[in-house]
């Protein structure tokens, strides 16, 4: 049993993926991994590497990933921990999606709500700097 704590802690995003490929290859070479992750990246690619189980091993190669890449969802077990509002964590098991892979509600939310959030701040510096160089114009 190879247990993993949080091995997104101080990488890079890129290299979590890694890390989440190797991982993956590991159980797929008869290691059994348990691991807990706060990175959607992790996660997501988790998530990919499942739904590439059902992807024909020519498509896995032109899209960069190998036949070993692929998880079977039976192999997987996906759990989110929440606290509950008198104390104490509830365990809820997130269903595994086929055609695709790991249901992320909780992070998606986040990226979307990050997302929306950056796309509000664009559209009011791109405003601000509008009516700065309007009042700044001399008038005819």
């Amino acid at each position: 049993l190879l247990a993993v704590e949080e091995p997104e802690a101080h990488l890079h995003p890129d290299k979590q993926r890694i890390v989440a490929r190797a991982l993956a290859r590991l159980s797929r070479g008869g290691v059994s991994v348990m691991l807990s992750t706060h990175s959607p990246y992790i996660l997501h690619q988790l998530s990919n590497l499942i739904l590439a189980s059902e992807v024909d091993p020519k498509a896995l190669s032109r899209i960069g990933l190998a036949r070993e890449d692929a998880v079977p969802p039976h192999d997987v077990a996906v759990y989110l921990f929440r606290l509950r509002d008198r104390g104490g964590s509830e365990i809820q098991p997130l269903p595994l999606i086929p055609g695709f892979g790991i249901q992320e509600e909780g992070f998606l939310f986040v990226a979307e709500s990050l997302q929306e959030e950056t796309w509000r701040l664009v559209q009011a510096a791109r405003t601000e700097a509008e009516n700065s160089s309007a009042s700044e114009r001399p008038s005819p």
